[in-house]
């Protein structure tokens, strides 16, 4: 069972919690916990009579929030609720930090009393509680802080809805559903450009304006080497245990479908070779990129810290096999505060090579840069696993046709090249 939630700032002090239907010292028991611990693992134990407790936490910009739990609780549970909690949060205030919690005090300290009852997680869904707490407008707060008062009224039959995710009588204008298909690749390339570790995480994120309560079947080409997966509320996970597609009744707004990680075996986007000399007081290295895949990659960028001696680093960048009037910008630079050089390239033609020729110089001498170089890109209209959208069929009470869009990308998730 879940005790509550409690909010703290970035020196450890309480900023507001949840009530608790322990004793009056048990928050201040884990607050006290938390400060003195100071610890780096999300969970840790709270010495509270009789048979002590659990807490668990994660940091947010300048705050903190503590979720205590006895110990018959899996300990992915409070973890998940927190990060839903934030999740709803960020929903209702653009952002989340002391400030943003200060300043709509009683807004959180509602929807805490909502989203959590008698120990278990009841709803975190913004679309449901936006009809119980009315989220902060730029006129309610305009008209606050001239001192008029401004009770907005809740929705007088909240829960109205048999659906939890999505409150009842739902209109638009413009009848609309977008989905997109986003994969990142985890990679470590040795300096042959050979893969030493390689992983495909991905997940559909959906942005659905439909009114009424639409029935949504959504079909995914190569569904079948979609392996582990984390799904909506939404999604009847029978249906897609039986027939690989997903049946839904979508929430209402911007939410993420399924994240999952595909079996197969990932291709690498990049075509690498690296090469590292390291000598008294300076250094020298080459790097040469090629796009493998059939599309542009788009935001190329490679950095790596060159030690804490380095003082001035240069290089020089250049092309070949680049399609006739190519505008491909490369550039480079060496930050002296932080160390760090990097090379950025604006677009990756394929089958279009790049090299970087770069040497620096160190106050040390033995120099010691990292041992790989991070990269960063991103490829529109492109997935590693081959998962698109295939198909969308809409039904229920509809009557209309709405416009639907499709799109995909691979980006870079942790991806270093050694030297």
């Amino acid at each position: 069972m879940i005790d509550g939630l409690i909010v703290l700032n970035k020196d450890g002090n309480a900023l507001l919690h949840s009530s608790f239907k322990q004793p009056s010292f048990y928050p201040a028991i884990h607050i006290d916990t938390y400060n003195y611990k100071q610890p780096i693992e999300p969970f840790f134990t709270v010495d509270t009579p009789p048979n002590g407790s659990f807490s668990s936490f994660i940091r947010v910009n300048d705050i903190v929030i503590l979720c205590p739990f006895n110990k018959n609780v899996d300990l992915s549970i409070p973890i998940s609720f927190i990060q839903l909690t934030i999740k709803l949060l960020v929903d209702y205030f653009g952002k989340l930090n002391e400030s943003v919690v200060r300043d709509n005090f009683d807004i959180i300290y509602q929807l805490m009393e909502e989203i959590l009852d008698n120990g278990f997680p009841v709803t975190t869904e913004t679309a449901v509680l936006s009809d119980i707490v009315v989220p902060p407008s730029t006129l309610s707060k305009l008209m606050s802080s001239a001192g008029m008062n401004v009770k907005s009224q809740p929705n007088v039959r909240p829960y109205a809805s048999p659906i939890t995710w999505r409150k009842a009588g739902v209109k638009h204008n413009n009848n609309e559903i977008f989905f997109n298909v986003i994969e990142s690749i985890d990679a470590i390339v040795d300096k042959h450009g050979n893969a030493v570790m390689a992983e495909i995480n991905g997940q559909i994120e959906c942005d659905s304006r439909l009114s009424g309560t639409p029935d949504i079947l959504l079909t995914l080409k190569n569904s079948t080497s979609i392996e582990k997966t984390s799904q909506h509320a939404c999604i009847r996970y029978q249906r897609w245990i039986r027939e690989r597609v997903l049946s839904f009744v979508p929430p209402d707004g911007r939410f993420r479908l399924i994240s999952f990680e595909p079996k197969v075996k990932p291709r690498l986007p990049i075509s690498s070779k690296c090469s590292m000399k390291v000598s008294p007081y300076e250094g020298n290295f080459e790097l040469i990129l090629t796009n493998t895949v059939g599309k542009k990659m788009e935001g190329v960028e490679l950095s790596i810290f060159l030690g804490h001696g380095a003082v001035s680093a240069r290089g020089e960048c250049k092309k070949k096999n680049t399609p006739s009037g190519s505008k491909a910008i490369s550039s480079n630079e060496f930050d002296h505060v932080t160390k760090i050089f990097k090379w950025n390239i604006s677009h990756i033609e394929p089958t279009s090579v790049h090299t970087l020729t770069a040497n620096f110089k160190s106050s040390e001498e033995s120099p010691r840069p990292e041992t790989a170089f991070g990269v960063n890109f991103r490829i529109p209209q492109h997935t590693a696993s081959g998962v698109q959208i295939d198909g969308v069929k809409i039904a229920g009470d509809a009557g209309y046709k709405p416009y639907k869009g499709f799109k995909g990308e691979l980006t870079s998730g942790s991806y270093e090249i050694r030297w």
